[in-house]
């Protein structure tokens, strides 16, 4: 037997109210209105409810309706609407505007306890798949979160390894992030950029960005730390990193799957940061002039994701000390970087990384200070 059930009867007819009130009164617990105002007033304040007996008395009962259908919390809450035989032609209307059945006065005391019932079983069942929805759904979440953060820390791990082979601070990839951001933000400002840069955007492609010297791993350490001019051989060789690093992160991704990656437009976030992934690997010392590598690129025809790491990534190899060179101030670099807009870089990339130069400026001093602390 169904036991203590929260029911709401909006009823004028003293007479309705009290045969639905005898009917169901060994199965609920009854709490009646005159009015669908009375009703609504009552249900704003989140009363527990498990089955709705509407009378349809005017135009206001389909409003209740409607503002239950609205409302999350009664979303899938059982109105049982209550109508007299002439009302039967509007019976396609109540159901469309969310009504879960029709009740024909007068009333009868098995059909309403049938229905009371039937629809609080159904009820049952929806708030029990709605809990196990909730619930898987905060369990991938967490999975997902876990794998992200795996993800992550892996990506840093392998960058920074790149960077410690080739630098003799092993400094963090960190910062790198950060000067890409701050140029990334400043042109998600510029109207022509508005529509491609968006917070996905940025996300997928500021996590990628340090993958773009993976393909260095692949080249000799006697090469990345000669201390002499490369030779045109060696030079060439380190060029090879770029298409290294492509092939190396397309090699993560199963066949079939990366050839739907380059064909299509998916929309789905793995992929499309695996897109950049790529982008970033193989472009990013593609010139904005087409006298860069590995393709010869140029303008446009570089993803916008490596025209920014081809700057920042001059801006940190001449900023940073190297086994073949010292480091350069960071004005006589900002001047560099200035004299090459629209040669070597993008004039709005340029345009970006002067605008935001002094946050910038702010990261590069934060971190040589680190390193002066760390080598002394």
């Amino acid at each position: 037997m169904i036991e203590h059930n929260e029911v709401i009867i909006v009823e004028h007819d003293n007479e309705q109210v009290l045969t639905i009130a005898q009917s169901l009164q060994n199965n609920a617990n009854i709490t009646s209105f005159k009015t669908s105002t009375e009703c609504l007033n009552h249900l704003k304040t989140g009363a527990k409810v498990d089955v709705l007996f509407l009378s349809a008395q005017n135009a206001l009962s389909l409003d209740v309706v409607e503002w239950i259908r609205n409302d999350e919390r009664y979303a899938h809450l059982p109105i049982l609407l209550m109508i007299t035989q002439d009302q039967m032609r509007d019976e396609a209307l109540f159901y469309a505007k969310g009504v879960s059945d029709v009740l024909i006065k007068p009333l009868r005391s098995t059909r309403l306890l049938a229905a009371l019932k039937h629809y609080v079983e159904h009820k049952r069942l929806q708030d029990f798949v709605r809990n196990q929805e909730l619930w898987l759904e905060s369990s991938l979440n967490k999975r997902l979160y876990d794998l992200q953060l795996s993800l992550d820390l892996s990506l840093d791990i392998v960058s920074n390894l790149v960077a410690t082979r080739e630098e003799l601070t092993g400094q963090k990839i960190t910062k790198l992030k950060r000067y890409y951001e701050l140029i990334l933000r400043k042109l998600q400002t510029y109207p022509k950029y508005s529509k491609l840069i968006d917070e996905k955007y940025i996300i997928r492609t500021v996590k990628a960005c340090p993958l773009h010297d993976i393909g260095k791993l692949g080249i000799p350490e006697a090469i990345l730390l000669k201390k002499d001019k490369l030779t045109v051989d060696e030079f060439t060789l380190v060029k090879t990193h770029t298409t290294i690093g492509y092939d190396s992160i397309r090699s993560a991704i199963e066949p079939t799957l990366f050839d739907r990656l380059m064909v299509s437009a998916m929309n789905s976030e793995s992929l499309e940061f695996f897109r950049e992934a790529l982008n970033i690997a193989k472009y990013h010392h593609e010139r904005w002039d087409g006298n860069g590598y590995p393709e010869g690129l140029k303008g446009t025809q570089i993803p916008l994701s490596a025209r920014i790491m081809a700057l920042v990534d001059v801006f940190d190899a001449l900023t940073n000390k190297k086994v073949y060179k010292d480091a350069w101030s960071i004005e006589k670099t900002y001047v560099y970087i200035k004299e090459n807009s629209g040669t070597q870089f993008d004039p709005d990339v340029v345009h970006a990384f002067a605008q935001e130069f002094d946050t910038i400026r702010k990261i590069f001093d934060r971190n040589l200070k680190v390193n002066d602390f760390e080598g002394a």
